[in-house]
């Protein structure tokens, strides 16, 4: 009888042991299926919000808007992008956007999202796609290795991207009124955005042709107003053709193998130099006690009435008794009589 108690007690703990081992197991793939699936439908990427998820979790980093949830930065360098991005803000916290504003900082908002790799699969993103319906579909990870031929070119790997980082920034919602900058950057470039012309991995400065980083950014409906109502670039309405030189060029020198943290930090002053140029070129709106047209074009009849009641004009007999003439302001805003036209006599037309 021990022994086969013994013996049911060694089962039952390799049963346990089994057990905990395939607990183990269905979490690692869980956490691999959700590092996936984030790398290819945006409605799966962490909100800014839930730090646990996006890696960010010194307090010190509670406010800024960064989520890494694959821990491509490391936290010193999480802490120079925030950094820099609190002197940029400091430096305007008087230049409020919106009338009213979220937070401390009520100029443009700047947020990053940072991915490891992004996997373009047909039907992970849609221009339907936002804040309000963001729907986020698990089978898409099988469908990662399928990849259609229209999601291989270059230019629809850009439009992929671009539209992934429009639906995060919408879904963060870390905005009053449009203010808000998006900010995605990509580990590892996209095989179909390394040109050809790239030279050997090793003539870079430590940066491999498969993980040279590039950046998308999305922007907010109030920068492309400011930017609509800009006389200073000579683009069309809403044209944001500035800010998007400003990113290539800074791609070609994260290409070139310039270090990802300067290379954003270089971005972030020539973007808020930009902004800071459309606010001072941009229309004026009309101040609170501006004065519609009809109002001075009553007032300049009012005068012109007014001057005629005390001097005449042309057309008015002069006053034989040299009496002053009163008009009030019924008289100056009515049209005037006829008798005080003189009639042409008979034959002299």
């Amino acid at each position: 009888m021990p022994l086969f108690r013994h013996d049911f007690q060694g089962y039952s703990g390799q049963v346990i042991q089994i057990f905990l081992i395939f607990y183990q197991y269905l979490l690692c793939i869980n956490f691999v299926s959700a590092q996936q699936l984030s790398s290819i439908t945006p409605c799966a990427y962490p909100n800014v919000h839930d730090r646990a998820h996006c890696g960010i979790l010194d307090p010190q980093l509670d406010h800024g808007l960064i989520c890494d949830p694959d821990n491509v930065i490391s936290m010193s360098e999480a802490h120079l992008v925030d950094t820099f991005l609190q002197r940029v803000y400091n430096e305007r916290k008087h230049k409020c956007i919106c009338n009213k504003s979220k937070g401390l900082n009520c100029w443009y908002k700047f947020g990053f999202a940072f991915l490891r790799e992004i996997f373009p699969v047909d039907g992970a993103v849609s221009d339907l796609y936002g804040r309000d319906h963001c729907p986020m579909n698990r089978s898409l990870v099988q469908l990662a290795q399928y990849q259609p031929e229209h999601l291989t070119k270059a230019d629809s790997i850009y439009e992929y991207a671009h539209n992934f980082a429009r639906i995060v920034r919408e879904r963060w919602d870390f905005s009053s009124c449009g203010e808000d900058i998006l900010i995605l950057v990509v580990l590892q470039r996209p095989a179909q955005l390394v040109p050809d012309s790239l030279p050997d991995s090793s003539q870079h400065q430590g940066a491999s042709s498969n993980r040279l980083p590039v950046i998308f950014v999305s922007y907010g409906s109030q920068v492309a107003e400011r930017f609509g109502l800009a006389e200073g670039f000579h683009a069309m309405p809403y044209s944001l053709e500035p800010l998007q030189r400003i990113v290539d060029e800074e791609n070609e020198r994260l290409q070139n193998g310039y270090p990802l943290q300067r290379v954003l930090n270089d971005m972030i002053q020539r973007l808020v130099v930009v902004l800071e140029r459309a606010e001072k070129y941009r229309s004026p709106s009309p101040p609170k006690d501006h004065i519609p047209f009809w109002a001075w074009m009553a007032f300049a009849t009012c005068v012109r009435r007014w001057k005629a009641g005390f001097v005449g004009d042309d057309t008015t007999p002069a006053n034989p008794q040299g009496a002053t003439t009163y008009v009030n302001l019924v008289q100056m805003m009515m049209p005037p009589h006829r008798s005080n036209y003189a009639t042409p006599a008979s034959g002299q037309f």
